[in-house]
């Protein structure tokens, strides 16, 4: 089945799916596009109502949308628009850039290139996401979620599922069971809580740092020349700083307020050098 709408400005992409793949492309275009293949193609309810345009698959008899055979689809819209879905066990594929973004998956897997606003709730599929220009909230089971840039404030809750952020710009808000937080670079505050689940940020540039975990490892590095509060505590493990004695932080410096709690779990806080000595620092002389 093949469809094509007069699309001049961005639309709303509604897809509805049980098993299969669902692929978009955001590009520069004033048409969209609809392709579905499959046992089903010809059963999928493809129609416009206003902005919004709708994929939904048919259900299986006596089953929800969850259970309905695999199918393909393939969407081509302008860019910015934004999409909502509903899958079970099928795959999310988006490249360019999309706007909000409102996705509900079970075990399939996301992949997003750029988004404007995304809302995420997973089961065990993971979820990619490369850059989010402005806000993130995602709640997901035992699925991973990675993330390159987060533009805006993040809330994050997670069951088992890892968090890999490679830089976060505004509040970052994450609560986890058994997984993970690695941060790479965060801008400003940081809330983390986890059970059994290590939390590291890589570089810290400013901002209230809190995390909070029983048995999990906290490491955090702030940038060196930075000023640091500090608030470390720990049961049974250990607690190993290697900051620099800085004192206070002049008028308008940048400066760390660093909080952490664990009860087995081993806290190392250091100053680190700006990504550019680093990378200077490991070339050949």
């Amino acid at each position: 089945m093949n469809r094509t709408f007069s699309t001049p400005e961005p639309i709303v992409l509604h897809t509805e799916l049980g098993a299969g793949q669902v692929t978009v492309h955001a590009t520069d275009t004033t048409e969209t596009t609809i392709e579905v293949t499959g046992k089903l193609a010809e059963e999928t309810r493809v129609e416009q109502d206003g902005r919004t345009i709708s994929v939904i698959a048919p259900k299986q008899r006596g089953t929800s949308i969850f259970g309905s055979n695999g199918l393909r689809v393939t969407a081509t819209v302008p860019t910015g628009s934004d999409l909502s879905t509903v899958l079970g066990s099928a795959d999310l594929a988006v490249t360019g850039r999309v706007g909000d973004c409102s996705l509900r998956s079970g075990s399939g897997d996301v992949t997003l290139e750029r988004a404007q606003l995304v809302e995420v709730t997973a089961g065990s599929g993971d979820v990619r996401i490369e850059h989010i220009e402005h806000d993130l909230s995602s709640k997901s089971g035992s699925g991973d979620l990675v993330v390159g840039v987060l533009g805006g404030d993040s809330q994050v809750v997670s069951g088992s599922g890892d968090l890999t952020v490679s830089r976060s710009v505004g509040r970052l808000s994450a609560k986890t069971g058994s997984g993970t937080i690695r941060i790479e670079e965060s801008g400003e505050e940081v809330s983390a809580t986890g059970a059994s689940g290590d939390l590291h940020i890589r570089l810290a540039r400013r901002g209230a740092i809190q995390a909070r975990t029983a048995s999990g490892d906290v490491t955090v590095g702030v940038l060196a020349g930075v000023p640091v509060w500090t608030d470390l505590n720990t049961v049974s493990g250990t607690v190993r700083s290697e900051l620099e004695s800085l004192g206070e932080p002049a008028e308008d410096q940048d400066y760390v307020e660093l909080r952490t709690r664990t009860v087995s779990g081993d806290v190392h806080v250091r100053h680190v050098p700006a990504p550019q000595d680093r990378q200077a620092a490991h070339q050949p002389g």
